[in-house]
């Protein structure tokens, strides 16, 4: 009940604030003189400075030492940690937009407000790291000040916007430029492509508001990215607001999940498993009772279409799902050993707990002869196959049951070790035949390039290694 007030009363303090919204200047119309000052007395008031803390840490000193000295790990009792950043105001009763990294790892936040200049502890309504978004929430015994919502969409490259924070502490700070550019992808930096600018956006500005002339916030400032040097980046305010709910509801937002591991698709790749395609997202693995699993997704199904949108890498693929709603109906069309199918399958609300594999742990026992299996063609690695022998002998009880072999020396600077094979990588299928013992697997290699497809801390990786 009292979520749904939350939101009722969140959208009226939207309609109470339109009053604050300037009048809109036209293409080609001169900036009045005064823009900026009438900008920042209608937002600095909504912008607030959040510390975030952590008590009684105990941490260690990085090894920024020379020589690596043994003294450099040492554990040492310090201040606690900290965080600086800023949010703006949403809403009278106390809403707060923030990044989700300025709370990262936080017990206590405090925000300040430029109405009294006092602290608040805040807490935390919701929060989503995949997108670095955090909605926070103070209370006080007066309305507050808060800011306009606006589209992100509507923007064009070249508009004036001016950006609010709390770089290096400096609090109440602004700083004008124009958006540079639209739709930035920065590797796997954020789930939203981000907004470009030159308006200064540093250390310590994270979470506050970018602003457009109307005084509407129209995207979140990140400076996460330290290769933004003289660049600045924002969040699109369009896909805050989507995800708004759900943080308000539920304190997280639910994802659609496909339960698949995969990588992309290479010439090489592409002649490997007998396909003739050069763009999709390759499958590595399919996990146990996933909906991919269900639907009838298979290992080295080439996904080249999601929902009849093309698929040119695992990068597309994975925004796809992320994009989607916890349980919607998808349709994927892959390509499978020279044939084209489509494949209807349902996602699901993602769970950490699936597909669960038993941790090692050390076990006190003598250890027992284990025969050790070299590999052919100079590939530079062992196996022993995975049983209560090698389980004893190396300590780990899980290995009992795994039915698979598993690494157990790498010869340096060999084709296995520049591959990036290691130490107790758990082998599951050599050239796309899939194998139980140590034996199988070297009859299945071969001279030339090879593909090992191997378990690696719940991940499953694809590695190629040349035999000679």
């Amino acid at each position: 009940m009292y979520k749904i007030l939350l939101f009722i009363l969140l959208l009226f303090s939207f309609s109470l604030n339109a009053k604050n919204i300037l009048s809109k200047i036209s293409p080609g119309e001169k900036l009045p003189a005064d823009q900026f000052i009438k900008l920042y007395k209608i937002i600095n008031p909504t912008v607030v400075n959040i510390a975030g803390k952590q008590q009684g840490s105990l941490y260690t000193y990085p090894s920024i030492l020379p020589f690596n000295l043994p003294y450099n790990n040492i554990p040492h009792r310090s201040e606690p940690p900290s965080s600086l950043g800023t949010g703006f105001i949403i809403s009278s009763k106390g809403l707060i937009i923030t990044n989700a990294h300025v709370i990262a790892n936080a017990n206590i936040i405090t925000v300040k407000v430029a109405k009294d200049n006092k602290e608040y502890i805040a807490k935390i309504i919701g929060q989503d790291k995949s997108s670095d978004i955090a909605l926070i929430k103070i209370n006080t015994k007066y309305q507050l000040p808060f800011a306009s919502l606006g589209s992100s969409q509507a923007l064009q490259v070249g508009q004036w916007v001016a950006a609010f924070g709390n770089p290096y502490g400096y609090s109440h700070t602004m700083t004008k430029g124009i958006i540079s550019a639209k739709g930035r992808e920065i590797d796997e930096l954020n789930r939203f492509p981000f907004l470009q600018t030159d308006a200064s956006i540093n250390k310590g500005n994270s979470g506050g508001p970018l602003v457009n002339m109307q005084g509407e916030v129209i995207g979140v400032n990140s400076a996460i990215d330290p290769r933004a040097q003289g660049i600045g980046f924002a969040i699109p305010i369009d896909n805050v607001k989507s995800i708004l709910k759900e943080l308000k509801e539920y304190g997280f937002v639910k994802r659609g999940f496909l339960g698949i591991y995969m990588l992309d698709l290479t010439p090489s790749l592409s002649r490997t498993v007998g396909a003739h395609k050069k763009n999709g997202a390759l499958i590595v693995e399919v996990l146990r009772n996933s909906p991919a699993e269900k639907g009838g997704l298979r290992t080295y199904d080439i996904v080249t279409k999601f929902n009849n949108k093309p698929i040119l890498s695992s990068r597309d693929l994975s925004k796809a799902i992320k994009n989607s709603a916890s349980d919607a109906q998808i349709l994927l069309t892959i390509y499978r050993k020279n044939k084209v199918l489509q494949l209807k399958i349902k996602l699901r609300p993602h769970s950490q707990n699936l597909h669960k594999r038993p941790l090692s742990k050390k076990v006190s026992s003598k250890k027992a002869k284990v025969y050790f299996y070299k590999a052919p063609y100079k590939l530079g690695f062992h196996l022993v196959n995975a049983n209560k022998k090698s389980a004893k002998y190396l300590q780990l009880p899980y290995l009992a049951k795994l039915n698979k072999p598993v690494v157990v020396e790498i010869s340096k600077h060999s084709s296995a070790h520049l591959s990036g094979l290691a130490y107790l990588d758990i082998i599951l299928d050599v050239n796309l035949k899939k194998i139980k013992t140590a034996k199988q697997a070297f009859r299945a290699l071969k001279k030339g390039t090879n593909y090992i497809r191997i378990l690696r801390n719940k991940q499953v990786y694809l590695l190629q290694m040349r035999g000679r």
